[in-house]
């Protein structure tokens, strides 16, 4: 998805051209129809409409923007060497640092605290994220400044 695309001149979401291309990605089996047909098209025009959204969008046009960058990280946790693959979502650069978002579709479970639910996601990824973090500073040579879960059931980013 272009992202410079997925918002008007006045930075609202453009739903035609979201649910154009989802159905592209279901034409060429991309995705399977299960999952098409899964997709809530207003969370994902909720993304473009965020601020952490228009940030991406303002980088893709100034072409720093990486969306489903595949990397291999050799790294080292807890003494033993490791080798881990990965595809990172999406990271831009920023003010020379590197913003790093990864969509998740996690859910708020019912009756349960929401802070104590953000806090449970947040540790469920949180080595997630600094592995990203590693591959992206490694890859890029920039620091990673910020990074971010971005959760779609709840259309809301995640600061790690």
């Amino acid at each position: 998805m272009d992202f410079s695309l997925a918002v008007d001149q006045s930075g609202k979401a453009d739903k035609d051209y979201i649910k154009e291309r989802a159905a592209f990605l279901r034409e060429h089996e991309a995705i399977e129809a299960d999952v098409y047909e899964a997709l809530d098209l207003e969370r994902i025009a909720a993304f473009f409409e965020s601020q952490l959204g228009k940030r991406a969008i303002a980088a893709d046009a100034r072409g720093k923007l990486m969306r489903e960058k595949p990397f291999t990280l050799r790294t080292v946790r807890a003494g033993r060497e490791m080798l881990v693959q990965g595809v990172i979502d999406c990271c831009f650069e920023e003010d020379g640092k590197m913003i790093l978002i990864d969509y998740k579709s996690s859910f708020i479970r019912p009756g349960a605290s929401r802070e104590a639910e953000l806090e449970r996601i947040r540790d469920e990824y949180r080595v997630q994220i600094e592995l990203y973090s590693e591959a992206v500073q490694k890859g890029t040579g920039l620091e990673v400044g910020e990074a971010y879960l971005y959760l779609f059931s709840i259309s809301e980013a995640l600061r790690i």
